[in-house]
């Protein structure tokens, strides 16, 4: 369960998000707020794991307020206005909610949440052994079991010797953790394990008679690893 504050002077955009926080199963509400100064005051004593945060507030916008905050404060600003999204993004910002949004692109928010608190689910490898957790139930695979990794959104699919596993990941936090492990990335939604490739042609890799894409821009550092003219 997500631990969430609210910051937010509107009433009606307060209670439009109140009413989404309460209508999503991975969220509890804390405590919502009218004005950055009331949340200043108690924020510091406050247990939570995400600021749902309006940038248009009077007095302290939501920027300089986000910018007090400790480091790790995880922070999906709610705002009217386009041009504050370079600035909410360079303090790493979860997400930047348009106003009017509706749930689901509230949801779609909420869920990159749930990804990065995932990230510690698959501990460092030892011995060439890797745990993947889906759901409630951790997988030990040899890394030598795992073909390739397919990006599906939010989500990645692990196609190993043992069938499907489907885990709550990004493939950008999962190929610098793989690296060393003999895999690498041929496409914005690949990740191959190098010693299960078959064959190479023009635009793919081959593992067990599958055909797995070489985007354009993968193209260089998989010829270069192969040492092959594709």
């Amino acid at each position: 369960m997500i631990n969430c504050v609210i910051v937010e002077d509107e009433r009606l955009a307060r209670q439009k998000l109140q009413l989404y926080v309460e209508k999503h199963n991975d969220l509890n509400l804390v405590v919502s707020y009218a004005s950055a100064e009331s949340f200043l005051k108690e924020c510091f004593h406050t247990d939570y794991d995400l600021l749902l945060l309006d940038i248009g507030l009077p007095n302290i916008d939501g920027i300089t307020l986000a910018g007090k905050l400790p480091k790790h404060c995880r922070v999906i600003f709610t705002t009217a206005y386009t041009e504050y999204a370079v600035e909410a993004f360079n303090i790493n910002a979860i997400d930047y909610l348009l106003k009017p949004f509706n749930f689901e692109r509230f949801s779609i928010a909420i869920n990159k949440i749930n990804i990065q608190l995932n990230q510690a689910d698959i501990p460092i490898p030892v011995d060439d052994k890797i745990f993947i957790k889906e759901g409630k139930r951790i997988h030990r695979l040899s890394v030598e079991d795992i073909f390739y990794i397919k990006g599906l959104k939010e989500y990645v699919v692990w196609h190993t010797d043992h069938g499907k596993l489907i885990t709550l990941h990004s493939l950008s936090y999962l190929i610098d953790y793989l690296d060393p492990f003999d895999f690498i990335q041929t496409h914005k939604s690949y990740i191959v394990n190098k010693l299960k490739v078959s064959a190479l042609e023009y635009g793919f890799v081959h593992i067990n008679n599958e055909q797995i894409p070489i985007g354009r821009s993968y193209r260089e550092q998989v010829r270069q690893h192969f040492k092959v003219d594709l």
